[in-house]
């Protein structure tokens, strides 16, 4: 019996758990939106730049350096000293952090992010970092031995309990007739890091290791500058997120109307573009171990043919989902949040698909060669071309400025890995096959999928989820079956 591939196996793994848990997230959305409102959503939404950041100083080096030395290392007693090694800087790290989070919630709230309300979001958020960082260590090192199955269910579980944790909260206020504040679905995600780090850590088994400092030191080398890079990169996504809401009110909005503005765009916008993004993500993080392990056995014409195919299939599928958000995923956004903007910015978005995609794997590779540093300035340049957009466009033609940004720096981002990895090499794409042809098959699936739409829309008389499920459907087949045909049989 043929073995499968194990970044298949991985992919496929955390794209069946990465599926179900971004359609549970969506229904945690939903509830959320409707329980808290649009103006909750953005205050629930802000905290999280903040959150990021002391993450990313307490774990985003060390998670990567543990998965891949994991990647590298023979024995299993050195896997798991590495992972042992790597958690105790990690906690060591987070310990502090979450210490600061705590003692300092009222003075981000107030100096950082302008908004007295989001202290209590903060406090609670302290509690979470240690239980996500343990979490993050143990997904690194399943990862780096591309055992997806445990990463895949320890996220499926943390998302199940969130919502059911928040969900549970929110019944029992309205029973009560108590108001419902944005800092439930903090206590939700704090429910779900705490049992997915159990679970995570009751997976390990632990046997005789030998510690040694030399795994301290090599740990330190390789995520030093990946945390700086890191971190770096997420204080400016924070403070962007900060100048968002604050330029929305040089524009002329109230306080509310930013806030619920920006609710909406990364409470609800934004991760209904990201969902079909599973896969994607999915396969970038077995990417990175797979990139590091042939790297190492100096196979570049393996390499290069690695990395032609995975742009090739982020070209496919990212394409085919522009069109599939432009046609119906804006429809979908009222039609799940009820909210007209929701519509207005994921046509806006929907062109970010196939940009985003590839980015999201070329990053990857690039960091299983050892090029953090090259990530790093990429992430820093177009980090810097949406603040720009945001101070200096959404003051005058508001929300619409920052996406106009988004988009720009994404397509940025896409060609600064690219141009990095084509010359390093001499990536060499078919423009007919890679674009022309994905673009013209998903004009086709959308065309062929319409008349479904509008039948289904006079049976129900309204706009309704069948309306939308029936022709995505429709459309999603034939462009797998015709992409078969062209892309496969030739």
């Amino acid at each position: 019996m043929k073995k499968i591939n194990p970044i298949v196996l991985g992919t496929l793994i955390l794209t069946v758990s990465g599926f179900i848990t971004k359609i549970i997230g969506f229904l945690f959305r939903i509830f959320l939106s409707r329980s808290i409102g649009a103006e909750g959503m953005g205050i629930y939404q802000m905290v999280f730049p903040l959150f990021a950041f002391f993450h990313s100083i307490s774990c985003s080096g060390i998670e990567i350096a543990i998965s891949k030395y994991v990647a590298e290392a023979k024995d299993k007693s050195n896997k798991l000293a590495i992972l042992i090694h790597g958690s105790i800087i990690s906690l060591t790290i987070a310990t502090f952090c979450s210490i600061c989070m705590y003692v300092f919630s009222d003075k981000f709230a107030i100096y950082l992010l302008n908004e007295e309300r989001t202290a209590a979001l903060i406090k609670c958020l302290s509690y979470t970092l240690i239980f996500s960082v343990i979490h993050s260590c143990i997904n690194g090192y399943y990862l780096g031995q591309k055992k997806a199955a445990i990463p895949g269910i320890s996220n499926l579980i943390e998302q199940i309990v969130k919502t059911l944790t928040i969900f549970v909260i929110v019944k029992i206020l309205s029973d009560r007739n108590a108001s419902i504040t944005p800092i439930i679905a903090i206590y939700g995600t704090l429910a779900g890091e705490i049992i997915a780090a159990l679970f995570t850590f009751a997976s390990i088994r632990i046997t005789k290791i030998k510690s040694s400092s030399s795994y301290y030191k090599k740990i330190l080398k390789m995520s030093l500058p990946i945390t700086f890079n890191s971190a770096l990169v997420t204080l400016l996504l924070s403070i962007e997120a900060i100048l968002i809401p604050y330029f929305l009110k040089k524009h002329g909005y109230t306080i509310a109307e930013a806030l619920s503005t920006y609710g909406i765009l990364t409470g609800m916008s934004i991760p209904l573009i990201m969902f079909p993004a599973s896969f994607i993500t999915s396969m970038s993080t077995m990417v990175l171990p797979v990139v590091s392990e042939v790297a190492t056995e100096k196979k570049d014409t393996k390499l290069k043919a690695f990395i032609e195919n995975i742009i090739s299939f982020c070209l496919i599928s990212g394409i085919f989902s522009t069109f599939i958000f432009i046609n119906y995923g804006n429809k979908a956004g009222f039609l799940i949040f009820g909210i007209e903007e929701v519509s207005t910015y994921i046509t806006i978005l929907a062109w970010l698909c196939p940009f985003m995609y590839i980015s999201i794997n070329l990053k990857s590779i690039i960091n299983g060669l050892g090029n953090t540093k090259i990530t790093f300035a990429h992430n820093l340049i177009t980090t810097t071309i949406k603040i720009l957009f945001t101070v200096f466009l959404v003051p005058f033609i508001g929300i619409k400025g920052y996406l106009w940004g988004l988009l720009f720096s994404q397509i940025c981002l896409c060609l600064l890995h690219f141009y990095y990895l084509a010359t390093k090499y001499n990536i060499v794409l078919n423009a007919y096959k890679n674009i022309v042809l994905p673009t013209s098959l998903s004009f086709i699936s959308i065309v062929i999928s319409k008349p479904f739409y509008f039948v289904a829309t006079k049976m129900t008389g309204h706009l309704s989820y069948p309306a939308i499920i029936i022709p995505c459907i429709v459309s999603f087949t034939f462009y797998m079956l015709t992409c078969k045909l062209f892309f496969y049989n030739n």
